[in-house]
């Protein structure tokens, strides 16, 4: 699977951030921040969910 993303001109968090990389890094880099953000994402879905059965119970 190939996975194609361009970083557009006002990306500018992006833009700093992997200016900062040795561009043979970046695929590793781009991977690795990927896998981290989809289990902060779950992990906040998480606290919704359980924030709102709260809720529905201390009603």
């Amino acid at each position: 699977m190939v996975l194609v993303a361009r970083i557009r001109k006002d990306d500018d968090l992006l833009r700093e951030y992997f200016s900062n990389i040795k561009q043979s890094d970046w695929p590793y880099e781009i991977r690795r921040l990927l896998e981290k953000a989809i289990k902060i994402e779950r992990k906040e879905k998480e606290m919704v969910e359980k924030a709102k059965k709260e809720q529905v119970q201390s009603q």
